[in-house]
């Protein structure tokens, strides 16, 4: 669904639901998270976590294996949960600060919600 399409529905001007980031400041916590850097070297780069991406592809696929999901995509998890944020009553400024979409339009190419549930939104919104 585009992001016209979806804000006609629901009657909401385009404009209006652009995604603007509110997160508190917090060059403390990175301050931090560097000095954590500096004292865990591994083969020469500052890591917190030694996992690379290898690493966490062979862990996912192995657990992916073991539940019996042998389509799922590690990408996959991403739509489920904003699909299930959406189902909970999320609205598109909220899904958006969730995922870290600027737009609408890009957010909804995740959200896989479903006409009645956005009838019923647009319905609650007046």
């Amino acid at each position: 669904m585009s992001e016209r399409r979806a804000c006609a529905v629901i009657a909401a001007d385009r404009t209006t639901i652009r995604y603007r980031s509110i997160r508190p400041d917090d060059s403390d916590l990175r301050d931090r998270l560097r000095g954590l850097a500096q004292q865990r070297r591994r083969f020469g780069y500052r890591r917190l976590f030694t996992l690379d991406a290898k690493q966490v592809d062979y862990r996912w696929r192995k657990a992916r294996d073991l539940a019996g999901a042998a389509g799922l995509h590690f990408h996959d998890l991403r739509h489920e949960g904003l699909s299930r944020m959406a189902e909970k009553g999320l609205t598109i400024g909220e899904l958006a600060e969730q995922s870290g979409h600027r737009t609408a339009q890009v957010l909804l190419r995740y959200v896989n919600a479903k006409v009645s549930e956005v009838s019923e939104v647009s319905r609650k919104l007046g």
